[in-house]
């Protein structure tokens, strides 16, 4: 049975999904967009955030939210942090009482 990804795992996993989707296709960066005259310049090619709500059937806004996330938060913070979520997950498994700190 799969399990949903934690909200740091999804925002890393877009992140790096956003870099790999930006080198696919740097027409759909958004300084890519600008024409000479500092004018929007329509691409062929949806938007990373578009394209993925199409596959992951999300709104494009919360795939832009992750990604934001992402980007912001280092790898090292975003492993602190699942690691912390897991050790949780295993003490309420075994029905040990959590102290509050």
């Amino acid at each position: 049975m799969r399990s949903e990804l934690s909200a740091a795992d999804r925002a890393a996993q877009t992140a790096r999904r956003k870099s790999i989707y930006l080198e696919l296709h740097p027409e759909t960066a958004r300084s890519a967009n600008v024409g000479p005259q500092r004018q929007f310049v329509a691409a062929d090619t949806e938007s990373f955030s578009e394209a993925t709500a199409a596959v992951t059937r999300k709104d494009r806004r919360t795939i832009e939210r992750d990604a934001e996330r992402g980007e912001k938060i280092s790898d090292r913070d975003i492993r602190q942090i699942c690691r912390k979520f897991l050790n949780r997950k295993k003490v309420r498994a075994s029905g040990e009482k959590i102290e509050p700190k």
